[in-house]
């Protein structure tokens, strides 16, 4: 049985000045395609998406960090044990585009972004933690400064995830403008349930998060 009908999982892949390693993930479905995405539409997919999130992604990673690549992949049957699927790796290789200034904050302090549903399941919640903003100086207390660097490089990023959101969403490319973002739930799969519901909006949260796994070598 191929992977799942329609459905894409997308990572944006950078690390930081140190070589640690950040991996932005989620999902994007087109519910009308009636297949998994064929290779040729994942490698277009890359592409759109590159095209779609390049200048706000590079925005949020500092200019001695490095976006690598953008992957899109199909999303195996986790019913389905070594269910075979496809993948497609862009490589970027370019240098963010903001500045730094002042005192340094560790790898581990970053923004979160939540995607929200209409669902109040657990399931059907997710969150993105964006690049590391690695300056001291955009933190105010326990916040982001919703007016300085880092905190506005990451609205602008949401802002690109939020034009994939339902009802309407005006996300443009070949193939990208037929997708969507959704939350995709691998524990709802296993138990033969809806597995995916479309994301209606993504916000970022004031607070400072605290990713550990920065500090360990991981995403």
């Amino acid at each position: 049985m191929a992977p799942l009908l329609g459905l894409a999982s997308v990572s944006f892949l950078a690390h930081l000045p140190g070589g640690q390693q950040c991996a932005n993930t989620f999902h994007i479905s087109n519910p009308g395609l009636g297949t998994a995405p064929p290779p040729a539409d994942l490698q277009q997919l890359a592409t759109d998406l590159d095209s779609w999130f390049r200048t706000t992604y590079e925005g949020i990673l500092t200019t001695g960090s490095t976006y690598d690549a953008v992957k899109v992949a199909q999303v195996p049957d986790p019913t389905i044990p070594h269910d075979a699927y496809a993948d497609f790796i862009l490589p970027t290789n370019i240098t963010g585009t903001r500045s730094t200034t002042g005192n340094a904050a560790p790898n581990q302090a970053c923004a979160c972004v939540a995607l929200k549903t209409n669902s109040g399941q657990r399931s059907y919640r997710g969150h993105l933690l964006l690049p590391s903003a690695l300056t001291a100086t955009d933190m105010s207390g326990e916040n982001w400064s919703p007016t300085l660097p880092y905190a506005t490089a990451c609205d602008a990023f949401v802002a690109k995830l939020n034009a994939g959101c339902q009802p309407t969403h005006t996300w443009t490319g070949t193939k990208l403008a037929s997708y969507n973002l959704v939350i995709y739930s691998k524990t709802l799969q296993r138990k033969a349930l809806p597995s995916v519901t479309g994301v209606i909006v993504c916000v970022r949260r004031q607070e400072v998060h605290w990713l550990r796994s920065r500090a360990r070598g991981t995403v």
